[in-house]
């Protein structure tokens, strides 16, 4: 039916972010929410429960923006934002404490970024320094107007793993009984699913501040 596929890749209405002074507001707009079948054959994972893109280390099935407009709340005044790549999936956005900035995370094929815009600005300018995972929950923090805290992909995590022979069997039993249990989708399930999660889901923790960065801790 025309009409119910119409309605299935309608662009969803625009998510509002205000500031903590009320007085500005980051707009995101999605022409459609769903993402193209080839994108999802070629790169998600299905392990721990969770959805996963392996190559730029974002979960598939969240909402995402591909446009933004700040707000001017005083005048209704809005201007588009530049210098987002063409083709990102942006997520997370938040103000810093003042207002003074908000930042964004950008998916790209291979990779996701952090990206900050000033008040009254419409660059964006990216400010990390390793890729960013967005796997599991908010992936930045602003720690003041000038720090932000971002969960990187650590500098050297490696190759990703390859699925293949591994060292003992996958041994799956059953008692013969039938019994009434819940049912969960994606488990980790061989030790090749289990070498895929911990290279997704491993980070290192990254300060940005004035225009340098230092990692914290170990990952």
């Amino acid at each position: 039916d025309p009409m119910i596929e119409a309605l299935a890749v309608s662009s969803p209405l625009p998510t509002t972010y205000f500031s903590n002074d009320a007085r500005q507001a980051v707009v995101g707009y999605c022409q459609c929410k769903l993402l193209p079948l080839a994108e999802l054959a070629a790169n998600e994972a299905r392990i721990g429960g969770v959805r996963i893109n392996t190559e730029n280390f974002s979960e598939t099935r969240e909402s995402f923006f591909d446009r933004l407009e700040v707000l001017d709340a005083a005048t209704g005044r809005t201007a588009a934002i530049s210098g987002i790549p063409a083709g990102a999936k942006v997520k997370f956005i938040a103000w810093s404490p003042s207002g003074k900035y908000f930042c964004f995370t950008a998916s790209g094929q291979n990779r996701t970024d952090l990206y900050r815009v000033a008040a009254g600005s419409t660059d964006a300018e990216r400010i990390n320094e390793y890729p960013v995972n967005t796997i599991f929950g908010t992936p930045f923090f602003f720690l003041d107007d000038e720090t932000v805290l971002y969960k990187a992909v650590p500098a050297d995590l490696g190759p990703k793993p390859e699925e293949g022979l591994h060292a003992w069997p996958v041994v799956q039993e059953h008692s013969g009984k039938p019994n009434r249990i819940r049912t969960y989708q994606d488990l980790i399930s061989s030790p090749y699913d289990a070498d895929l999660f911990e290279y997704c889901c491993t980070t290192q923790l990254a300060v940005f501040n004035g225009g340098t960065t230092r990692t914290v801790g170990g990952k």
